[in-house]
């Protein structure tokens, strides 16, 4: 269980990184609660809880896959449905939320379902967990492999300040193949690029496109909203 954390990143053991996952959805529970006990508008309640206090967990969950997603026995086309311990913990958090909101001892799941709709599909934007979790991994992985390769660019018109080659390789598949990071990120890449692009795309240039061409914005909008419209399938 031994590990430590880096800029809000928990590195080591996959056990180490669920403790810590629990340790943050802890921390955003007292914080859900202290709301709960200073605002009465319901309201402003639900909005802050919405658009600052949830906003402390949806980057665990790219770290989540990251640390345990399985390379086998899991269906990668199913990837929006993602379930662990951390979208169990995510999930419980709201539905305790909006129990004490609305004073209500029980909140059905299709109720929670609506909540975490679209606002395009008629829902309150809630964060949906199981299906942020891959989009997030998939994005910030591309990034960084991205930078690796080509640069970091302190602003947009400055000369990309290239890696050390011993740093570029660890992000590359063929120079670094013991990557269980790597790994899972290239399994689900068939997946979810062709999402991740624009529709003119053709499907053979998917994966080539997605890893040189979509920004990070971009595929993370696009994901989303299909996303959005998958859940939105369920009613």
């Amino acid at each position: 269980t031994d590990g430590f954390v880096y800029l809000g990143c928990p590195i080591g053991s996959p056990e180490f990184a669920r403790s810590y996952f629990k340790e943050k959805v802890n921390e955003v529970r007292q914080e859900a609660r202290k709301l709960h006990q200073q605002i009465d508008d319901h309201q402003t309640r639900l909005r802050l809880f919405t658009m600052s206090t949830m906003l402390k967990l949806p980057y665990l969950l790219g770290m989540d896959i990251m640390h345990n997603l399985p390379l086998t026995d899991f269906d990668y086309g199913n990837w929006m449905n993602w379930y662990s311990e951390l979208v169990e913990d995510i999930e419980e958090l709201l539905r305790s939320f909006l129990s004490e909101l609305l004073d209500e001892a029980e909140i059905p799941d299709h109720t929670i379902l609506i909540c975490q709709l679209g606002l395009k599909q008629g829902g309150l934007g809630l964060l949906h967990p199981a299906s942020r979790a891959v989009s997030d991994f998939i994005v910030s992985m591309n990034k960084a492999q991205f930078s690796a390769r080509n640069g970091f660019k302190i602003w947009k018109d400055a000369v990309p300040v290239k890696l050390h080659p011993s740093l570029t390789k660890l992000f590359d598949r063929d120079q670094n193949q013991q990557s269980i990071y790597l790994q899972r990120f290239h399994t689900l890449l068939p997946h979810v690029a062709p999402i991740a692009c624009p529709a003119a795309c053709p499907p053979s240039d998917h994966i080539a496109h997605f890893l040189d061409h979509v920004s990070p914005s971009s595929a993370a909008n696009r994901l989303s909203q299909a996303c959005s419209i998958t859940l939105r399938k369920h009613f």
